[in-house]
């Protein structure tokens, strides 16, 4: 392969593997085109017990993506989680503890024992640290909050304003790389062509990598070290500084409860079969019965918490066409587990990839 194959090859693959996110088990994907045609997804089939790869349009600008997820408020004396125990390993203690997060004094740390910080560790600090008559309403208040649809459809709005300039920036990019560059090495060579085409695309990567600077300074005021190593990054891999909007506007949301970010951005109809997937996952938890000590109590405060929470969402804000149920076809005689809707032979109780759900008997034919 001649040479200037392999770097433009180089430079594709490079490219496309920005336009792949990796999703953890415990969040959500809304992407798609803005407004109208955005959907909610969670991580792929392809990847593992932790997460999976979904693939975003690889022309920049075209859609809108953010990554989402649903936190509790779960508290014990000394830990906390901020993610989804659903992501848990049952058979391993080590991953439902890196699940926790441990306070002493004004500094959050994770299982590793270092810093944490974010958006939503500052806000559950604030919590966790206010008085326990308080806090309780405190919960309430930032609970309305994170599902306030207007206030939801008010940030992703700023978001995409912010990443106006990014999208610009990076189309021209696209161009630079896949339509200018060969373009010029088949005009001057692949010396002089290819030293032309890299100061141009060069150029843009640094222009969107300042445009990008400017826009997660008024998305994250906060995050100044997130945004210097970006930034940076970008400069020398101006590849990935094509995929900047997207970079931008990825963790706008995660102060939102998933599901009413679901329910205020897609159109329902689009969105039936995923939510309620999510909220058969919310009826009928897993069992978590080999933990012990703070551990589990902060587990099942979640558990309790989001069984409370959802219900009362679900009858009172959810949309109408979510609340038609799906039903599973199955073999008469068969039992059904309630929250993956696989069937079982007649004689298990408890759903194998499930722990701790019951199966329901299957509802034997009307005799005539």
């Amino acid at each position: 392969m001649a040479p200037d194959l392999q770097l433009y090859l180089i430079i594709v693959l490079i490219y496309l593997s920005d336009c792949v996110w990796w999703i953890p088990r415990n969040r959500w994907l809304v992407s798609g085109r803005w407004p109208e045609g955005v959907r909610a997804g969670f991580s792929g089939s392809l990847g593992n017990a932790q997460g999976g790869f979904r693939f975003l349009f690889p022309l920049p600008g075209v859609s809108a993506a953010f990554e989402l997820q649903e936190w509790p408020f779960s508290l014990g004396k000394t830990l906390w989680t901020p993610w989804m125990p659903p992501a848990l390993n049952a058979n391993s203690r080590p991953k439902q503890e890196s699940c926790l997060l441990a306070v002493e004094g004004s500094t959050v740390l994770d299982a590793r024992g270092e810093e944490a910080s974010s958006q939503l560790v500052t806000l559950l600090h604030s919590i966790y640290s206010a008085p326990e008559a308080e806090r309780e309403r405190r919960m309430e208040d930032a609970w309305r909050d994170s599902t306030d649809e207007d206030l939801i459809r008010a940030r992703a709005a700023e978001a995409i304003k912010t990443a106006k300039s990014c999208r610009w920036m990076g189309g021209l990019q696209v161009v630079g790389m896949f339509g200018l560059a060969p373009l010029l090495v088949m005009r001057f060579g692949l010396s002089i062509g290819l030293l032309w085409a890299a100061a141009g695309v060069f150029s843009l990567a640094l222009l969107n990598a300042v445009c990008f600077f400017r826009g997660h300074r008024v998305l994250y005021p906060q995050a100044t070290h997130e945004r210097w190593k970006a930034s940076v990054i970008m400069v020398v891999s101006f590849p990935m500084s094509a995929r900047s909007a997207d970079l931008l506007t990825r963790r706008a949301l995660l102060t939102f409860q998933a599901p009413a970010v679901v329910a205020a951005l897609c159109e329902p109809e689009h969105n039936r079969i995923a939510m309620q997937q999510w909220y058969r996952d919310v009826q009928f938890p897993l069992s978590f019965d080999e933990l012990d000590g703070e551990v589990r109590e902060v587990v099942e405060g979640y558990q309790a918490w989001r069984a409370t929470q959802w219900e009362a969402w679900w009858e009172g804000d959810a949309r109408a066409e979510w609340r038609t149920l799906s039903s599973s076809d199955v073999q008469e005689g068969r039992r059904v587990c309630p929250r993956c809707l696989i069937d079982f032979h007649p004689e298990t109780k408890t759903c194998p990839d499930c722990p701790g759900v019951r199966l329901n008997p299957v509802s034997e034919p009307d005799s005539e």
